[in-house]
């Protein structure tokens, strides 16, 4: 029953809806929700079996801010102080909520979250089953995004859905779910090694699945926990502030409870879940030595299930757990003013939960048919924690010459900017570059393409000359000392562990074409991997060198790579594939006379601008082969005509002339495109050959770039991840040490290198399992030297 405006008698529901406040159409057609995000909320309601019109609609205030700006109610800037006159509305609300008496009341939005609950942040408390404000009679309360949100953010709507099918089970009833959880908190010595021998013993009966979690504090463990249910766990703190010397036990306690802890989470018969495990597991094999029998972890499952959504246990939380209330504050960082127990507790709640999300994954694993495709991710997982444990030597004294240089250079082109402005200008502070160019010299604001504020970035930089030539030497060295202070902070002063050896975390789960992301690890070693550049070629030096003799200022990109170099008596090896994306699409469009191409070593730049511009192949000139090369692999990808015009320079009539030649010789492509656009109009989905997915939730009629993307993308990594994977378990002898998108690198015994790279070969040459199975060409470079120094070698 939706609230006319002003409100009549309300009327009891089961479910009460509670808003912001009326916009436009509200107004004017006096009655609730009614515009595009209203109409999208009756459809969300009906799809988890709430009827709207069974339910009472109203919202906090009743009048329309200005500018459809709720933060016009407030006197905050965070939206937690209500101005004077408008605390009658939150009365007027307590009035109405008495007189329905619903038995469950949904929360839309911020707003609406705060005025009902006291609570701030509807991202993180959405989905939870709360208690409103004793004025609000402490009725349950389900919070969830405004409507409005969802239409600006449709990947939102899914999860929206969820919270409302959970405020629906919630007013089956007028009871509280009941708290049945046991936790062990502060436990005796007795308790704690008592359980562990009882868990041991059920061990050795057979199969059993245990959750474990660590909490950490100055880089140490300071708790561990692990559940064998969703409601039973056991936190065992090593350290106390009120413990001797800061520990919870004696060293002959804690000692024999890490033991027993270690045979049980090492146990043939135990399958340990975590979530993110490859964080606890660094810990863990640090500090006692081993890496648990991992066997479920509950963030690689969401990424097999559904890899462009988040992934964080409070999420996964709040889409799983039955009886869900976000607690990630609770203990999330430690304070020594908080009660120890609350910390112990909030470890408890991470084992616990992360068990009944993995219960949820599990079946989801099955019914999506993703078994197999998570069975390989979890034996990946241990792969890459021991390349997380073993590190990349590093070349100290030329990270620090490389440093030095970047440094030296930077205040070169810092006193070069000075005496040009006048001034020491603070290039990292936006506001002083912003008056330098938009009020000094009064150049015509640009703005950022997203924030559409102004800016002073690559863009502006780029933008200025344009409008005011002479600063064109200004905006060039800008923009040098920018490159150089990335190359400087991201790359050349990454923090090595003490035996100078870089460490990283890797996340197998990081993106969602299946490529690993990275970053520093648990203990403040290494960086971001994936991105080390390889440096300036000889042309592109002497080009600089020139440009610098003549005034211009461009940073000479050092290549980073010769700082990771191999253990003495070993090759550094570089594993690459050979034109890998465009092979999956030729694969993909079963293209027959590509594929004959490729075999013959044909220029498929030439071959495919003989297509595009209807000419034969000894008649292509340079600029068009160039064309040909872009623009193909732009309309392989989904690339409108226009978008193609846009990016090479053409009119929109000279695109569709030319994606015709195209499409008209290669016509498999325009195929695979049908086919991808069938599987994401019926199943908002693409499956690659592997049987890997990705669900797509944002609106269908802007995925078909996305989704043609992520095809060949996702198949190359899991190519060279299982090739990864096949070297790692059947040459120990070889050290895998970067994973860096399509390509491996690490090393091997140089006594060895023979017959290692003969037996290397086969297993990097993975069958990508087509009907016609495509086999990925792979090349290898090596050197003794460095990363940096390898070359492209044959294999033996």
């Amino acid at each position: 029953m939706n609230n006319p405006l002003p409100g009549s008698g309300p009327k009891p529901a089961t479910i009460m809806i509670v808003g912001e406040a009326p916009f436009g159409e509200d107004m004017l057609k006096r009655e609730m929700f009614v515009s595009a995000g209203g109409r999208e909320l009756t459809n969300m309601l009906h799809e988890v079996g709430i009827i709207r019109t069974e339910c009472y609609l109203t919202t906090v205030f009743k009048t329309q801010p200005p500018a459809n700006d709720v933060g016009h109610f407030f006197s905050d800037k965070k939206c937690t102080k209500v101005k004077a006159e408008f605390l009658p509305s939150l009365d007027e609300l307590a009035r109405e909520v008495a007189e329905v008496n619903p038995t469950v009341i949904l929360a839309l939005g911020n707003t609406a979250l705060f005025a009902l609950t006291g609570l701030t942040s509807v991202s993180k408390w959405r989905g939870s089953l709360l208690r409103t404000l004793p004025q609000f009679g402490s009725r349950k309360l389900v919070p969830t995004y405004h409507p409005a949100a969802i239409m600006r953010m449709w990947e939102w709507r899914p999860i929206s859905t969820r919270d409302m099918a959970r405020a629906l089970h919630a007013s089956k009833t007028t009871d509280w779910p009941l708290n049945e959880k046991q936790y062990y908190v502060r436990p005796s010595f007795a308790t704690a090694s008592g359980l562990l021998t009882q868990l041991l013993l059920r061990a050795e009966e057979g199969p059993m699945k245990l959750s474990c979690d660590i909490e950490t504090r100055a880089r140490q463990i300071a708790c561990i926990g692990i559940a064998w249910s969703t409601t039973e766990a056991l936190c065992i703190p090593y350290m106390a502030v009120r413990g001797v010397k800061g520990s919870y036990w004696s060293f002959e306690e804690e000692f024999a409870l890490r033991s027993k802890l270690r045979v049980l989470l090492t146990h043939p018969n135990v399958r340990v879940i975590g979530q993110n495990f490859a964080y606890d597991a660094q810990y863990i094999a640090l500090q006692d030595g081993y890496i648990p029998n991992l066997y479920f972890d509950t963030m690689v499952m969401q990424h097999t299930l559904f890899s462009s959504m988040k992934k964080s246990l409070d999420f996964l939380a709040s889409m799983y757990c039955q009886h869900y209330v976000y607690w990630k504050d609770d203990g999330k960082t430690w304070d020594a003013s908080i009660d120890e127990e609350q910390y112990w507790i909030y470890n408890c709640d991470d084992c616990t939960n992360t068990f009944e999300v993995c219960e949820v994954e599990e079946r989801l694993l099955v019914s999506e048919q993703l078994t197999e495709q998570y069975d390989f991710l979890r034996k990946l997982w241990r792969a890459v924690v021991m390349m997380m444990l073993r590190g990349v030597r590093i070349d100290e004294k030329l990270k620090a010459q490389i440093s030095m240089e970047l440094m030296t250079y930077i205040a070169e082109v810092q006193g070069e900017i000075n005496q040009i402005v006048g001034y020491p200008i603070n290039l990292a502070s936006p506001k002083q570059v912003a008056s330098l160019f938009y009020s000094e010299l009064g150049l015509p604001v640009v703005k950022n393409k997203k924030t559409h504020r102004p800016t002073t970035d690559d863009d502006a930089l780029l933008a200025f000359p344009k409008k005011e030539p002479l600063t064109a030497g200004l905006c060039e060295r800008i923009q040098a000392i920018r490159s150089a202070s990335v190359l400087l902070s991201t790359f050349a002063t990454m923090p090595l562990d003490i035996d100078k050896r870089m460490r990283c975390y890797y996340n197998i789960a990081g993106t969602v074409t299946y490529r690993f992301a990275s970053g520093e690890n648990a203990f403040g070693s290494g960086g971001n991997l994936q991105n080390i550049p390889k440096g300036d070629d000889e042309d592109a030096i002497e080009k600089k060198k020139k440009l610098a003799a003549a005034g211009h200022r461009q940073i000479i990109v050092p290549n980073m790579r010769k700082m990771f170099v191999p253990d003495p008596g070993h090759t550094y090896f570089d594993i690459d594939l050979d034109r890998a994306d465009l092979m999956v699409v030729i694969w993909e469009a079963d293209d027959d006379d590509l594929r004959q191409a490729v075999r013959e070593g044909v220029d498929l730049h030439r071959l495919n601008a003989s297509a595009l511009f209807n000419k034969p192949m000894d008649r292509i000139e340079y600029k068009e082969r160039q064309m040909a090369k872009m623009f193909a692999h732009g309309s392989n990808y989904g690339g409108s005509p226009r978008t193609m015009a846009l990016n090479c320079g053409l009119t929109v009539h000279q695109s569709e002339l030319m994606q015709r030649n195209w499409f008209s010789a290669h016509p498999g492509i325009k195929d695979w495109h049908r086919r991808t656009e069938a599987q994401l109009a019926s199943r908002r989905e693409v499956r690659n050959a592997f049987g890997f997915r990705n669900r797509f939730f944002g609106r269908v009629e802007a995925l078909l770039p996305e989704a043609l993307a992520w095809v060949p993308q996702s198949t190359v990594s899991i190519v060279i991840n299982k090739g990864l994977l096949a070297v790692s378990e059947q040459l120990p002898e070889v050290r895998i040490e970067l994973q860096v998108h399509d390509s491996i690198a690490g090393q091997y015994p140089t006594h060895m290198e023979n017959d290692i790279l003969r037996r290397m070969k086969p297993l990097l040459e993975v069958p990508v399992p087509y009907a016609n199975p495509l086999t990925i060409g792979v090349g290898v470079s090596t050197s003794v030297r460095s990363w940096g120094d390898v070359r492209e070698r044959p294999w033996p």
